[in-house]
């Protein structure tokens, strides 16, 4: 058992085979993660749902203050997307939001994770930045309340001064994103 490491360099540990069970990071890492104020969204999945339906999937959104600044600032106007397979052991997606600064320089905006990439994880982690952008007024607290789900099986975390934030989006040729996205684009 690892109980401290005292060094002045970054350790990196992989224990291969092993896997954390679901239930050691909803118990251990999202209530952590909530007191960092980074969660979003959070869902576990519904079996018992229709595939169809966006209940059936594990949904983790997590981004910070200063990158929904950065979506609120440079992201007026569009941001990117992707997810990548090959990031972690489990082959789970990771959807990436980005926007590009004044400088030409990428930032991320937010993170998700999911146990499948289709137009409803991909919906849920854009409607949970979208909620979460900070008004431009200087004076105001940006609070924010976080509120349980339909299913009963997770939470979305909602800010009261989140204004209207509908960019294009840059993705790649994949038909889950567009029709993600095509909720909020409707011609």
């Amino acid at each position: 058992m690892l109980s401290e490491v005292d060094t002045d360099y970054p350790v990196r540990l992989t224990i291969e085979g092993n896997h954390i069970p679901q239930n050691v990071i909803q118990e251990m890492a999202i209530p952590s993660w909530i007191n960092l104020r980074v969660v979003l969204y959070y869902q576990q999945e519904d079996l018992n749902a229709s595939e169809n339906s966006s209940n059936h999937y594990y949904k983790l959104t997590l981004s910070d203050n200063l990158w929904l600044e950065q979506a609120r600032d440079f992201g007026s106007f569009c941001f990117g997307i992707d997810s990548k397979y090959d990031l972690n052991s489990d082959r789970a997606p990771v959807l990436s939001l980005v926007v590009e600064d004044n400088a030409g320089y990428r930032t991320p905006i937010a993170f998700g994770i999911s146990n499948k990439e289709n137009n409803h994880t991909i919906r849920l982690a854009i409607e949970a930045v979208q909620q979460n952008i900070p008004c431009n007024n200087t004076n105001c607290l940006h609070e924010y309340y976080y509120k349980e789900i339909t299913n009963s099986m997770g939470f979305i975390r909602i800010r009261n001064c989140a204004p209207v934030w509908q960019p294009f989006a840059m993705m790649g040729k994949h038909q889950p994103t567009k029709r993600g996205l095509n909720i909020f684009y409707e011609v």
